[in-house]
């Protein structure tokens, strides 16, 4: 056998075991997006996108929680409406309150429609690059999720950005 054809036997093997080093280390392939209005956001690790409109956005993740992203809400879809909202209802406030993710302001507040306490929902108020945003979570536990949803928000808003491709 010449030379030249050990070394590129060589150079194959090289290549075979780094990847399958690079399969067996690496556990996220990439990071999916979802479009909502004039926006893109990566998708939290975990979660699929389910539903998809124009100016809305629904994804799940495998433990049941939803999240919905809005675009364009409405001038009357205000932090302050919702609070009354959730009042008149008669809906129970856990907790509410302003996060700051990076730089921008957050108002959120959690709420229970039932005893239940997979039926806990928050739901967050923020502007960024001019345009109001609204971000909806559903069916968690509070005691084990509130922070899940807090880092799954912080993601989304963190990654939100204008779609120059519209």
């Amino acid at each position: 056998m010449d030379k030249r054809y050990g070394l590129i036997l060589i150079i194959f093997i090289v290549c075979i075991i780094n990847l399958i080093s690079i399969v067996d280390v690496s556990d996220v392939v990439g990071s999916a997006s979802a479009e909502c209005g004039d926006f893109i956001f990566s998708l939290p690790e975990g979660f699929t996108l389910y539903d998809s409109n124009p100016n809305q956005v629904l994804i799940r993740n495998s433990d049941g929680i939803e999240i919905y992203v809005y675009s364009k809400i409405d001038r009357a879809d205000t932090y302050d409406a919702k609070i009354k909202e959730i009042e008149s209802k008669g809906y129970t406030i856990i907790s509410n309150g302003t996060i700051d993710v990076g730089g921008i302001n957050v108002k959120s507040v959690y709420y229970n429609k039932t005893d239940d306490d997979h039926q806990n929902r928050s739901t967050f108020f923020f502007t960024k690059d001019n345009n109001r945003f609204r971000i909806l979570v559903m069916d968690f536990n509070m005691a084990n999720d509130k922070n899940k949803t807090i880092d799954y928000v912080s993601t989304i808003i963190d990654s939100l950005k204008v779609n120059y491709k519209k």
